[in-house]
């Protein structure tokens, strides 16, 4: 028999370019990512791992080519109020764990993972709280639910990070320094 066409590119970006003044970050980058693919992007501090994945979210606006995710389409210098609904649909297919981890101080662990998929998806807070309890557990956080973050580790603070993104049901997770603050054996 025929075989089967390729299945489409999950992410594919075409001749991406991000400009900081006079300096460009990224030049004419093309790439396509697979549904289930993991992509490792290595190198120095400085040279735009982290700027590249801020554009792929539209967290930081690029200046050439154009960004596909699925079936939503980034296009350069877009309007952050007119393009509204794109960008909120961009960023609800990749969730985004920062190096930082940007978690909400004045929010309890739990509180931190449920907001997003309540208030910004809608579902219903007690399914959420269910999942996201079920995501503490996998994590070996559960006895953690009712903390604040300034009361944890980096390592736990990048889990419940990792946790939050994976709550709001990304379609890909993309991660900044992912292993940073975590202690390997």
């Amino acid at each position: 028999g025929a075989a089967a066409a390729p299945a489409a590119p999950f992410i594919e970006i075409r001749g991406l370019s991000k400009c900081f003044g006079a300096h460009w970050i990224i030049w004419n980058l093309y790439m396509s990512i697979g549904e289930g693919e993991i992509v490792v992007l290595r190198g120095p501090s400085g040279v735009g791992k982290s700027t590249f994945l801020r554009c792929l979210t539209y967290l930081e606006p690029f200046d050439e080519g154009n960004v596909r995710v699925g079936s939503l389409h980034l296009r350069p210098r877009m309007d952050e109020r007119r393009d509204h609904r794109a960008i909120v649909a961009v960023r609800q297919q990749l969730g985004f764990v920062f190096q930082s981890f940007n978690l909400f101080p004045h929010l309890s662990v739990l509180d931190n993972i449920t907001i997003g998929p309540v208030k910004a998806l809608g579902r219903p807070a007690q399914e959420v709280r269910a999942e996201a309890l079920a995501l503490l557990r996998r994590i070996g956080l559960d006895h953690k639910a009712q903390a604040y973050p300034g009361s944890l580790s980096g390592g736990q603070q990048q889990r419940v990070g990792i946790a939050r993104a994976l709550a709001m049901r990304p379609k890909g997770i993309l991660l900044t320094s992912p292993l940073q603050a975590l202690t390997l054996p």
